[in-house]
C-alpha cells in the first residue's frame, strides 16, 4: 500500500468528565491528561508528512520517530496543548487508535473540534458515550464520507440523518461537508446539534445530553 494512499478507518476519542457540569464554551481538552494505545517512537520509527506526497520519491525526506529522545518524540499529550506546530503520532500501520482524554469533571458537549495536523482525515469517526464513568458506552455521533445514505448503514449499520430529531438521545449519522478537504491540517467541526437536541434553545441544557464519558 503506498504511504500516501487515503486509508478508511474509525477513529474513536475517548473524552473523560467527573463531578461537575460545565455549561460555558471553551476548550475542554487543553492541557489534560492524554493517552493513546498506539504511538509511534517504541522501537523509532520513520515516517513521512502527507505533504510529501506531492513530491517525487527522491524527494522525500523521512522524520524519525524515536519516544526516548523529547526533540523525535511525538506523543498523545501534544494533542491537548494547544498548539498547532506540535502533533501526535501513531504507528505505522494502524488504521483504528482510541485516544483517551481525562476532564476530572462532568461536561454539557456541544461540539468537537479536531485537527489531523499531518494526515488526511479518517473516513469515519464514530463517537460514544459513557453515563457510568466508562462501565459501558452507548453510541452519539457517527460520521462518515459522503454519501451518508450508502455509508452510514454499511460501515454503523444505520441510517442517516434526515434532518429530524425525535429525541434527545438519538443517534445521529451525518457526513462531511462536501468540499475538496485539505491534504493536512484540515480542522473538523463534528456538530453534536444541541439546539435540535435541547429542543432549539441555543445551548439549551437536556438531562439526556449529559454524559460523563464520551469515546
Amino acid at each position: 500500500m503506498d504511504i500516501f494512499e487515503r486509508k478508511a478507518f474509525v477513529l474513536f476519542v475517548l473524552l473523560v468528565h467527573f463531578h461537575k457540569i460545565a455549561q460555558s464554551s471553551f476548550n475542554a481538552a487543553f492541557m489534560k491528561d492524554a493517552r493513546a494505545n498506539f504511538t509511534c517512537g517504541s522501537p523509532p520509527e520513520e515516517f513521512f508528512e502527507t505533504q510529501q506526497g506531492f513530491l517525487s520519491s527522491v524527494e522525500r525526506v523521512p522524520y524519525l520517530c524515536n519516544a526516548s529522545d523529547s526533540t523525535r518524540a511525538y506523543p498523545p499529550k501534544n494533542m491537548i496543548d494547544g498548539l498547532l506546530e506540535t502533533h501526535w503520532q501513531s504507528k505505522a500501520g494502524v488504521d483504528v487508535a482510541f485516544i483517551t482524554i481525562s476532564f476530572e469533571q462532568a461536561f454539557f458537549v456541544q461540539s468537537i473540534n479536531i485537527t489531523f495536523g499531518n494526515y488526511r482525515r479518517p473516513g469515519a469517526i464514530k463517537i460514544e458515550k459513557s453515563t457510568d464513568v466508562g462501565a459501558s458506552y452507548l453510541p452519539w455521533h457517527y460520521l462518515v464520507t459522503n454519501p451518508a445514505s450508502s455509508q452510514c448503514q454499511e460501515i454503523f449499520g444505520v441510517q442517516a440523518f434526515r434532518g429530524i430529531i425525535d429525541r434527545v438521545d438519538e443517534v445521529l449519522c451525518t457526513e462531511y461537508s462536501r468540499y475538496v478537504p485539505p491534504e493536512y491540517n484540515e480542522t473538523l467541526f463534528i456538530d453534536l446539534n444541541q439546539n435540535l437536541r435541547s429542543g432549539g434553545i441555543p445551548n439549551g441544557y437536556a438531562e439526556g445530553l449529559q454524559v460523563s464519558l464520551i469515546n
